[in-house]
């Protein structure tokens, strides 16, 4: 099977004065929300294009807060695309005590390089939006109760 990155964006730093480090889908969603409305503008696509949209780790409760975010405020809805690769990789049905589901920075490499191009293998998905979610946050910040600010990059993986 072939496959490509099509495109991508280098998201910018957002702070939305998020101060609880136990919190981070509720800091990334604001960042992930940012790049996707930025990357549909500049690539003048809307998420019907796209067979699956892919976070890096929010969590439950972050993919919620991203799909919640960008209805209100872009009229944007990625609802029946959106997946996050923290809740692929943690079942909280199946699994004890794996909380929200999600699981750092190694979480969207772990299922794009297993699930995601085993998908595109198997001919049942085509162009997915991965979208890289990342906190910018050190102890000593995070000690001091400032807030903590965050980036998402978006790679278009596409069959060929």
């Amino acid at each position: 099977f072939l496959h490509k990155i099509k495109n991508g964006y280098i998201g910018k730093i957002v702070d939305y004065n998020v101060t609880d480090v136990n919190d981070m889908g509720s800091v990334m969603a604001s960042s992930a929300a940012d790049s996707l409305y930025n990357y549909f503008i500049k690539t003048k696509t809307k998420p019907e294009d796209y067979d699956l949209i892919l976070t890096g780790d929010l969590g439950i409760y972050g993919k919620e807060i991203l799909v919640k975010f960008l209805k209100e405020e872009y009229k944007i809805d990625i609802r029946k695309k959106a997946k996050d690769s923290g809740v692929i990789l943690y079942d909280i049905n199946k699994q004890k005590d794996v909380n929200a589901g999600a699981s750092g920075p190694a979480s969207i490499a772990l299922v794009t390089f297993t699930y995601i191009l085993d998908l595109i293998r198997k001919k049942k998905i085509k162009r997915v939006l991965l979208v890289a979610t990342g906190a910018l946050m050190n102890t000593t910040m995070c000690n001091q109760k400032l807030s903590i600010p965050s980036i998402s990059h978006i790679l278009c993986l596409e069959a060929i």
